[in-house]
Parts: C-alpha cells; structure tokens; sequence
C-alpha cells in the first residue's frame, strides 16, 4: 500500500485533495478532513477511530481527482493543439 501511496503523491497536485474530499463524500456520504488526506497520504499514523474512514475509500477518492485532473489537462492540451494548428494554417493560406 505504502507503494501505491507514494506513487499517489508523485501525482499528485494542489487541486487534487479538496476534489478528493468531494469525491470521497459523494461516494461514501461521509465527511473528511483535508488534514486526514495528507495524513492518509504521507503515510503517518492516522487515529482511525473505529473505523470511520476506510484505507481504501481514501485512496479511491484521490486516485478519482488525480484521474479527472490529468483527463481535464489532456483535453485542454487537445483543444490548445486545434486552436495552434488552424492558427497556422489560416497564417499560411494569407501569404
């Protein structure tokens, strides 16, 4: 699990933890605490409780943002690349 979780923070971004919370709740329809997913993530001892929030749960919700955040970023890329490439053919087609 250790693994996982530091592969989740190499991808991790700013935006990603409080769309993870979002996530998390939509999903489980409880609350978390921004400070219990950097715990989750650094990989620190994290009280439990009696078992409120589940290992898995969390890593399911950040790995959702992390998913929707680069599917976003490739799409904008997409649409910067159209946007460029007809850019340049209207400048070619004008000389």
């Amino acid at each position: 699990m250790q693994e996982s979780r530091d592969e989740l923070k190499i991808l991790m971004s700013r935006g990603d933890i409080p769309r993870a919370k979002v996530i998390y709740r939509t999903k489980t329809g409880k609350i978390i605490s921004t400070n219990y997913i950097q715990a989750f993530i650094a990989g620190s001892r994290i009280n439990l409780g009696r078992g409120l929030h589940k290992p898995e749960d969390i890593y399911a919700a950040v790995a959702d943002a992390i998913k929707e955040r680069l599917e976003k970023q490739r799409r904008l890329q997409h649409l910067v690349d159209e946007i460029s490439a007809s850019t340049k053919a209207a400048a070619a087609a004008s000389y």
